[in-house]
């Protein structure tokens, strides 16, 4: 099935996979600031990595599905590795809202990043891929 733009198509479900792979690993770094506060040193060991593979795994699927009007597999999967990267990119900008605002840096990082993620999720839908 051809799109109308599939560079735009393209371009906004990356945007849409990185905005909320970035938002599922910020939402679970403020449950681990908020769980464990201070004393994170006695947080489960395996919280964090989890986080880190669940937000992933949801850029991917979701720059994946949002691309299928592009019927080029080979782009596709170049627009989800980038999903990916930039997801976890964006992920580590909250480490400086952390430290600027604490859990409420976080939670204005994390309505941003929604934010991002609406935007985009208009974009792709504006490119005639509904």
């Amino acid at each position: 099935m051809p799109t109308s733009d599939p560079v735009g198509t393209a371009l906004a479900s990356l945007g849409a996979g990185a905005a909320t792979g970035a938002a599922v690993i910020t939402a679970g770094t403020i449950v681990l600031r908020g769980g464990w506060g201070a004393d994170a040193a006695n947080a489960p060991v395996w919280l964090l990595p989890v986080v880190l593979f669940v937000g992933v795994v949801v850029a991917v699927v979701i720059c994946w599905r949002l691309s299928r009007p592009v019927e080029d597999y080979f782009r596709r999967g170049i627009a989800t590795v980038i999903a990916v990267f930039a997801a976890l990119l964006l992920a580590g900008l909250a480490a400086p809202a952390d430290m600027v605002g604490g859990i409420l840096g976080l939670v204005v990082y994390l309505l941003l990043l929604t934010g991002a993620d609406i935007f985009a999720l208009l974009k792709w839908r504006r490119a005639g891929s509904a």
